[in-house]
């Protein structure tokens, strides 16, 4: 009995607080304020390597030369960890996985080995071109040598490289030092010239260990290419072809402990082992190791750009580039290759076992979310699909409450409550899959032994969304204003993570995959469109609460500070580090405070507009640069380039993407268009409907009559349009926004003709001012 009435007391009581929404909405922008101060974000510092004390770090220099072993194909999960060769080879490195993706979602053997030394957007057209079938996505490389002296590497040449490298940005000088001596096919192609010529070169043999002779007379860096693991995974020619490049990695490994550590002149070789290329049809991360890592304790650690220190692992690789554990980008094997700051830090671990496991539950988490992410996006379009058409429909055919008038011989337009109350909890749901699909992410689900299973797999990632959707929502409907309570949720565990560093954003299914992304951390274009549409539906609570006290002025103070908070989690550079977002969020928030204060718009609204944005993206840019410590975000490097040929070729890549976006995604182009001739459909439909019977528009501004309702939806449509032609995934900007903004609207809408029609709601408030209700 005492347990009862202690849980009912507490359910009143959460209760009473939940309806307290203008004073929770309030200590939520208080949260959010206090978790702008500038803590330290990020990984936090490693811990003292154990092994430095036994093992004291050697020293490297930028002009230090490298081991490199090269491959493709290879994923961490396909090394032989087993095998004691490699085990000892790899015993003080770090460890990662890798993404090797330029231009094109598949990155072909060649491609893989020109981005040691090309940066920019590699691809190999005229290898494309000759290619008919996979897994090769380009034509194999064929390599001539032109002076054959056994033991001896010589000069060489890379047959139709110059037309390989047509549209690749080609250095005119060569980037490695000309006493590098490249071994098998793809090492070629990377110490290539223009014109394909290559000074030191020697065809890989059947057994690497008779290339000890070539390796012990080496004077500088080292090319070795194992060849390609081409097959698809699970087939038997895949394990075969496993064993075959496990095997020459544990004799590359060998070669290097025995015969490579050190030059003829006594200088200390660094070691880089990594796959460069995609197998088969899918995009997969690859494998990586080095035991070369930015000086310091910490990223940012104000490390000269061309000092490296060689600490000693085992250990778990963090990348400045991707600002994660155990997960890197080809731009770090090239850095590293080439002397510069390769911005590496290594996580030590107790052993290398531990190191692999920790990089193995990234690799397998990458895996699980593309495999399940399509199914998910179906399932959340279908659902926010019925909402939507199921409100349309019934809002076509029984607009009118059932104590309505009607008129003798007129089609019967009423329709009962429960319809709308229903409508609004479908809708209800479907938007509270965004929040459930951002907590989702910080339960490890992708850890369970859910094995080889495509069916499992799609049944937890589905079923976890769809649980924690429902428990949202039912939380949510108990207070007065759901919709915006589920925005506030999901903008501040959004904004917590990413002020933390994302982590929990990468491979979410409202976050960005690490396999088809760009950017690995702080704010992606999604996450954008969820900051826009939540920070503004978070505000109809506050609205609301001046609106009935008739200080509007108020009202849009309290729209305005969400704007700064979003565009402070979006634009910070150790933060959301989004270049493009301030415009769209300096629009969007602008123009719902000034339609909520009253103001009429102005044309020189949006000379203020552009001074402000620009005045945003510079602050960032200083931002960054004064905190930085030679450790740049994207926004930092593109400031620092502005002007040069690099910045012109991004910015010429981003109208590209854009423009790709609309021609190159035929689905997306699709929806767009549909939406737009539905939404005109609808217009010529409901004034036709009102010109015979005089009753939908009434429904209609009632429907949006919620204080602010129309200022929001503006504001919405302005900050995603603005997106558009910012950002590269242009068109699926706008796609995206709809979705997710139509769900919450049509809530709204559902409620606020459920509560006008039911004469208030169970909070004692006058219905005017409500978003929602019961």
């Amino acid at each position: 009995m005492t347990s009862g009435l202690f849980f009912t007391s507490t359910y009143l009581r959460v209760k009473a607080l939940f309806q307290k929404v203008p004073a929770v909405f309030t200590a939520l922008l208080l949260t959010l304020l206090v978790s702008f101060i500038p803590w330290q974000s990020g990984a936090a510092a490693p811990s003292e390597n154990p092994n430095s004390a036994d093992a004291p770090a050697q020293a490297a220099t930028a002009s230090d030369p490298v081991f490199f072993i090269g491959t493709s194909g290879l994923a961490l999960s396909d090394v032989d960890f087993t095998n004691p060769t490699i085990q000892k080879g790899l015993a003080k490195t770090g460890i990662a996985n890798t993404l090797n993706r330029s231009s094109h979602y598949l990155t072909c053997p060649i491609e893989g080995w020109m981005q040691l030394t090309a940066g920019g957007d590699v691809i190999d057209n005229y290898g494309r071109a000759l290619s008919a079938k996979y897994p090769a996505a380009c034509a194999p490389t064929t390599v001539t040598q032109l002076h054959v002296n056994e033991n001896h590497p010589g000069e060489a040449r890379v047959n139709n490289f110059p037309f390989r490298i047509a549209t690749v940005a080609w250095p005119e000088t060569p980037v490695f030092p000309a006493d590098t001596v490249g071994i098998g096919e793809g090492a070629a192609v990377a110490l290539a010239d223009q014109n394909g010529e290559v000074p030191l070169w020697y065809a890989r043999p059947t057994k690497l260990s008779s290339l000890s002779e070539i390796v012990e007379n080496a004077s500088g860096t080292i090319l070795l290419d194992l060849g390609n693991l081409t097959a698809e995974k699970g087939t038997e020619s895949h394990r075969l072809q496993k064993e075959v490049i496990n095997q020459r990695l544990a004799e590359a490994l060998e070669l290097f402990d025995e015969y490579g550590r050190t030059t003829k002149d006594g200088k200390t070789r660094r070691l880089v082992v990594a796959s460069l290329g995609d197998a088969w049809r899918s995009t997969q991360l690859q494998f990586f190791a080095t035991d070369t890592f930015t000086k310091g304790t910490s990223l940012g650690s104000g490390a000269s750009p061309q000092a490296t220190e060689t600490f000693s692992g085992p250990g778990v690789i963090r990348s400045e580039t991707t600002r994660a554990d155990g997960f890197t980008t080809i731009a770090n094997t090239r850095d590293t290759l080439q002397a510069v700051n390769p911005s590496l830090l290594l996580l030590p671990t107790d052993s290398l076992e531990s190191a692999v496991a920790q990089a193995t539950e990234f690799e397998n988490h990458a895996l699980l979310a593309r495999l399940t992410l399509p199914t998910w996006y179906t399932l959340y379009g279908i659902i926010v699909a019925f909402g939507v058409i199921a409100f349309i429909m019934h809002f076509l055919r029984r607009p009118a409450a059932l104590d309505a008038g009607m008129v003798e011989g007129e089609r019967d337009w009423r329709g009962p409550n429960y319809v709308w109350r229903n409508l609004a909890w479908f809708n209800t749901f479907a938007f509270a899959l965004i929040p459930a699909a951002l907590v989702q992410n910080f339960i490890p689900w992708w850890t369970l032994p859910i094995g080889d299973s495509t069916v499992f797999a799609h049944l937890v990632a589905l079923g976890l969304t769809v649980l924690l959707a429902g428990i949202f929502t039912y939380l949510a409907r108990s207070t007065p204003y759901p919709i915006a309570m589920l925005s506030a949720l999901a903008l501040v565990v959004l904004a917590g993570d990413i002020v933390a560093g994302s982590e929990h954003q990468r491979n979410g299914f409202m976050g960005s995959l690490v396999l088809t992304s760009r950017r690995f951390y702080g704010i992606s274009n999604r996450t954008y469109l969820i900051l826009v549409v939540a920070g503004l539906l978070m505000t109809l609570p506050w609205i609301a609460t001046y609106f009935e006290k008739l200080q509007r002025k108020y009202a849009a103070w309290g729209v305005a500070a969400a704007g700064l908070l979003v565009l402070a989690v979006d634009a910070v550079p150790q933060w959301g580090a989004d270049f493009g977002g301030p415009p769209g969020i300096i629009a969007g928030f602008g123009i719902a405070a000034l339609l909520v204060a009253g103001v009429k718009l102005r044309w020189w609204h949006g000379l203020v507009w552009v001074v402000l944005s620009v005045s945003a993206m510079g602050a960032a840019g200083l931002l960054d640069a004064s905190t930085s410590k030679g450790e740049s975000s994207h926004i930092g490097k593109f400031w620092a380039t502005l002007g040069t040929p690099e910045s012109f070729a991004l910015i010429a890549g981003k109208i590209r993407d854009v423009l790709r976006s609309f021609t190159g995604r035929l689905s997306v182009t699709l929806t767009i268009i549909a939406v737009l001739v539905l939404a005109v459909l609808l217009l010529l439909v409901l004034r036709r409907l009102q010109q015979t019977h005089g009753i939908h528009r009434q429904v209609l501004l009632d429907s949006i009559s919620t204080p602010g309702f129309l200022a929001v939806a503006l504001g919405m449509l302005v900050g995603v349009g603005v997106a558009v032609p910012i950002n590269d995934s242009g068109a699926l900007m706008l796609k995206e926004g709809i979705v997710m903004a139509l769900p919450a609207l049509a809530a709204i809408m559902s409620d606020r003709l459920l509560a006008l029609r039911s004469g208030g709601d169970s909070s004692g408030e006058d219905v005017v001012l409500s978003e929602g209700g019961h």
